[in-house]
């Protein structure tokens, strides 16, 4: 099962299972092996299981800043106390 998991967090193994996710099912379901509820469901769960390799090798790839800054020195993110006010009769 490890073996598995490992190969399916690489990127080629990934987009090679998803490519035979759906037509595998269609060819399944036009069989009658399962029924067409039963298909969407199942590649529902096997996308949704290849995705998750997918954001944990994005999470692998990148690096959390401690207090991210942008080249002017300025917070990257975005503050309540440093957003813009609204004008809400512009809103009405």
């Amino acid at each position: 099962m490890a073996r598995i998991a490992a190969a399916l967090r690489r990127r080629p193994t990934r987009l090679y299972v998803y490519g035979l996710l759906g037509p595998g099912f269609i060819l399944a379901t036009s069989y009658g092996l399962i029924t067409a509820d039963k298909a969407a469901l199942w590649i529902s769960l096997g996308g949704a299981l290849l995705v998750v390799g997918g954001a944990e090798l994005a999470q692998t790839k990148t690096t959390p800043l401690a207090d991210p800054r942008t080249r002017d020195g300025q917070p990257a993110y975005l503050r309540p106390d440093t957003l813009p006010e609204v004008d809400s009769e512009r809103w009405t």
